[in-house]
């Protein structure tokens, strides 16, 4: 569902490959209107998300404007025959808000990804990408994780030089109270975290890269939603909240 909130800067670490994601939810048409917030609670964006399904292939597109003028720009195709497989990603931050531009796309079919500058040119790239893949699909294969279930990894590319591949883990972290349409609501709660491992992690820490862990708030049910995601943007950057629009959290 949503696009994840960060981008990692890091150096190269080894990614173990992995299979895949089994499709519990089949995922649908669907359109949703987001609210970014700072720390203090102040709305710095809005986000607007909207999925088409074609047959057993989705094509998801989420944008994010900001107040300054920024944008964080995310279209992403999908295949879930009995897995969830990425099929192509792009990625775009651009303006004031971010540390630096991106502009980053990888097509698994090639394993061609293409690294854009400032000025809008490119470097291509082949790759062997792993079949876990999971550029811009995070919010949508937590959505099929199982509650309480065991902690799953997928793999991450990073835009930073080349792209380097990076391991997410997953695990459960309790629960969390909100309210939508004035009625208290219960979530579950997901702990994401980068594995650097070694002198890689060693590096990212003290040159203070190491990105912070990412919460994500799910509805349980036949129809699962995710309803909230607290992390950073970019390495480095501040902690927002991205909250799906008519939701409240307490502080």
């Amino acid at each position: 569902m949503m696009r994840w909130l960060w981008v990692f800067c890091l150096w190269g670490a080894e990614v173990a490959m992995a299979e895949p994601l089994p499709v519990r939810h089949v995922q649908g048409s669907m359109q949703k209107t987001l609210v970014v917030r700072s720390e203090t609670g102040a709305v710095i964006a809005q986000g607007a998300l909207q999925q088409v399904a074609h047959g057993t292939d989705m094509s998801l597109h989420l944008v994010y404007t900001f107040r300054d003028g920024s944008v964080d720009d995310e279209s992403t195709e999908f295949s879930q025959r009995g897995v969830f497989r990425l099929v192509r990603d792009r990625h775009v931050q651009k303006g004031s808000y971010f540390f630096r531009p991106i502009d980053v796309s990888e097509e698994m079919a090639t394993g061609i990804v293409t690294i854009r500058d400032k000025d809008g040119r490119a470097e291509t790239i082949h790759s062997q990408l792993p079949e876990d893949l999971a550029n811009g699909l995070l919010g949508t294969l937590l959505l099929n994780a199982k509650e309480g279930g065991p902690a799953f990894r997928v793999s991450y590319l990073a835009p930073v030089r080349k792209g380097r591949l990076v391991k997410l883990a997953m695990t459960s972290d309790g629960a969390g109270d909100f309210r939508m349409a004035g009625m208290k609501k219960t979530a579950h709660i997901f702990r994401v975290k980068a594995e650097l491992g070694g002198i890689t992690s060693m590096v990212a820490s003290a040159a203070g890269m190491r990105p912070a862990d990412t919460r994500v708030w799910i509805v349980e049910g036949d129809s699962p939603e995710l309803v909230r995601i607290q992390g950073q943007m970019y390495v480095g950057g501040p902690l927002v909240s991205i909250e799906l629009a008519g939701t409240t959290f307490s502080p």
